[in-house]
Parts: C-alpha cells; structure tokens; sequence
C-alpha cells in the first residue's frame, strides 16, 4: 500500500537533507576534511540521490578550484554537467 514507509521515507529525507547541507557548511568554511567526509557519507548512504551528489561535489571542487576533480566530474555525469550550465544560464 502506498504510505506503508511514510515514517522510513520522511526519516531518509531528513537524513539525507541533513548529511547534505552539513557537507555545505564544511564546505563555505573551508573544512575540506570534513565536508569531504560527508560527501563521502552521502554517497555511500543515498546512492539513488545523484544528481544531489553531483551538485555537491561541483561546489565542493569549485571551492576548492580542483580543475582536474572537475574535469573529472563533467566525463562521469556528462549529462548532469550539461544541466547545470542550463541551469546557471537560467540564474543568469
């Protein structure tokens, strides 16, 4: 029945929301051991959450001006990088 893991669902969504903007806030202080664990965290602990991950990752690289963590980062998720340009020509 639809509903049956409400309660497992909303505690995953916390947890992941919650894994998430800790790494962001490591990541605007520029604790890069730290907010690496937490990317590390998310990945392992939310797999199906990509696209988060990828974002996650693009700020964290751009933080640190890791080009070649960049590079990287556009040939795993080509398609996820070409939606992020869309999305910052749109912020534009």
């Amino acid at each position: 029945m639809a509903g049956d893991n409400y309660g497992a669902d909303i505690t995953q969504d916390l947890l992941s929301t919650s894994i998430n903007w800790k790494a962001y806030k490591q990541i605007q202080d520029s604790n890069w051991n730290s907010a690496n664990n937490y990317i590390s965290q998310y990945a392992i602990n939310f797999p199906q959450l990509d696209w988060e991950l990828f974002n996650l990752k693009l700020y964290y690289y751009k933080s640190k001006i890791e080009v070649d963590s960049l590079i990287q980062l556009g040939l795993k998720y080509p398609s996820y990088l070409s939606d992020q340009i869309v999305s910052e020509m749109i912020d534009l």
